[in-house]
């Protein structure tokens, strides 16, 4: 059994924003197939922090090789793709055979229970590879930064490097902040990812 940080959306989102647009990920929720109310918040916190549309797209009953053609309409969004309960060993063997032809101009979300985690670890070592580190087991509630927490968060950044919120886009816009973690995230959480 592999075990896997927990992490909320908000740093799903944040790995997303610093890897850049083709980017994998992984989200360990309890079940194969989310809650509408895990998606929405999931999909929310995405869409908040990275201005990227978020698409959600169930993989049940598709052939590993149908999913391709799903996650290229349109190619650069953000896709959250569950549903792998039904994949057997074999699936996901040809998933990660194929793997090149799901790579795409956005990032891909696979949201999947432990259980799918395990099993996508253990028969496509390939994904493996590609998703990385980026194996998140969320919280009971998603893990979600709540407004009142990124206000706090951008508080704590502005006293501890002495910026104001326009002093750091301002930087950002001409080039001269420095490329230090803690800046991108102040740039994400003030919504303006496209800087970093």
């Amino acid at each position: 059994m592999n075990r896997f940080a927990q992490g909320p959306a908000f740093e799903i989102a944040r790995r997303i924003e610093l890897r850049g647009s083709a980017t994998w990920v992984a989200v360990i929720g309890s079940h194969s197939t989310p809650e509408p109310s895990e998606l929405e918040r999931l999909c929310a916190e995405l869409e908040s922090l990275t201005n990227r549309q978020t698409r959600v797209l169930s993989v049940a009953g598709r052939e590993p090789l149908e999913i391709r053609e799903v996650l290229e309409s349109p190619p650069d969004d953000i896709v959250v793709v569950y549903g792998f309960e039904s994949f057997s060993q074999e699936d996901w063997q040809a998933l990660d055979i194929h793997r090149d032809v799901l790579q795409r101009e956005g990032p891909v979300v696979f949201w999947l229970s432990k259980k799918d985690a395990n099993t996508l670890c253990r028969y496509a070592p390939n994904l493996r590879s590609l998703i990385g580190r980026s194996f998140f087991e969320l919280g009971p509630e998603g893990g979600l930064m709540t407004e009142q927490e990124r206000t706090k968060r951008l508080q704590v950044l502005a006293e501890h490097y002495g910026l104001t919120d326009q002093e750091v886009i301002r930087r950002a816009q001409a080039g001269e902040l420095p490329r230090d973690p803690e800046f991108a995230e102040w740039l994400v959480l003030l919504g303006r990812g496209d800087l970093v």
